[in-house]
């Protein structure tokens, strides 16, 4: 499997991030995997994107 964290300037201070993965495959065993990705992913963009705006983030501070 493979993932790519793109990060694309709005400008104004605003970003976008995505996040995309492929090497999936057909069956039972992917689909579970694709299923713990799909939360766990989802998951870790939310806690990016708070440490982000949080303006006092150890993160902020640094993507600034």
């Amino acid at each position: 499997m493979i993932s790519i964290l793109e990060v694309h300037d709005l400008g104004g201070g605003r970003s976008r991030l995505n996040l995309s993965q492929t090497g999936y495959g057909a069956g039972p065993e992917f689909d579970s995997l694709y299923g713990f990705f799909t939360q766990g992913n989802a998951s870790a963009m939310q806690e990016l994107k708070s440490a982000l705006e949080s303006p006092k983030g150890a993160l902020h501070a640094t993507a600034r």
